[in-house]
């Protein structure tokens, strides 16, 4: 499902997007300095972007990922050490021995069925003082819905910000930092075809209790571990 991360054509769209230079505003916005830290991003992709990280930070970075081939490319084609990992089936303390800096959450959190027991794995994986980086978790909204009915894949569970919050606060962490991030409403990009489908799950969705935003919402969290 994942495998296209490894095309030319995903790794364009990163850089034509700015995908690192965005992290790296966002690093300094919030002062989180990786010279010479161990970094771990979990299902961060093709590597590029650790391998970028680990060139101008002079960090040491690992990676997981869900799909077998990126995780082949990320290792042979990038050089960075990378596990496959299935986060609602594996133990990701079983894949290294050795405890991390930062744990890299980048547009991750909604394919976490059992959020409890990762939060767990992720503080067992940490040193002490370690931070937990949380980027674009999806907000559970009416315009974050009506994005995923029409994407090329469906994320598992979209959590809302009081729920990640109270589950890291819970298993002995202490937020940091937090950022809410809005982008365009969801059905003014919609091809003319698709919006009476939209219009028709919009009117069932109105009796249930979401929030009826239109516009998508996600939040960034840095988590330090107690």
């Amino acid at each position: 499902m994942f495998d296209y991360m490894k095309s030319k054509k995903h790794q364009e769209t990163h850089k034509r997007r700015k995908i690192y230079e965005h992290f790296d505003e966002y690093t300094k916005k919030y002062n989180l300095g990786f010279k010479n830290k161990q970094v771990l991003d979990i299902s961060g992709g093709n590597g590029d972007f650790l391998k970028r990280l680990k060139k101008e930070k002079s960090c040491e970075v690992y990676l997981t990922e869900f799909s077998k081939e990126v995780v082949d490319y990320a290792n042979k084609e990038m050089g960075v050490p990378t596990k496959f990992y299935d986060c609602n089936k594996d133990n990701l303390n079983n894949l290294f021995w050795k405890k991390f800096d930062f744990v890299l959450l980048r547009s991750f959190v909604m394919f976490v069925k059992d959020l409890d027991s990762f939060v767990k794995q992720v503080k067992s994986a940490l040193k002490s003082g370690g931070k937990v980086v949380v980027i674009n978790s999806w907000c559970p909204s009416y315009g974050v819905f009506m994005r995923w009915q029409f994407d090329d894949y469906v994320v598992l569970r979209l959590y809302s910000s009081e729920t990640l919050i109270k589950t890291f606060v819970q298993n002995g962490f202490k937020l940091v930092n937090r950022g809410d991030k809005w982008v365009r409403n969801s059905l003014t990009h919609l091809h003319w075809a698709l919006k009476p489908i939209a219009f028709y799950y919009g009117f069932f969705a109105s009796f249930k209790n979401i929030n009826k935003e239109r516009t998508q919402k996600s939040f960034d969290f840095i988590f330090e571990k107690q």
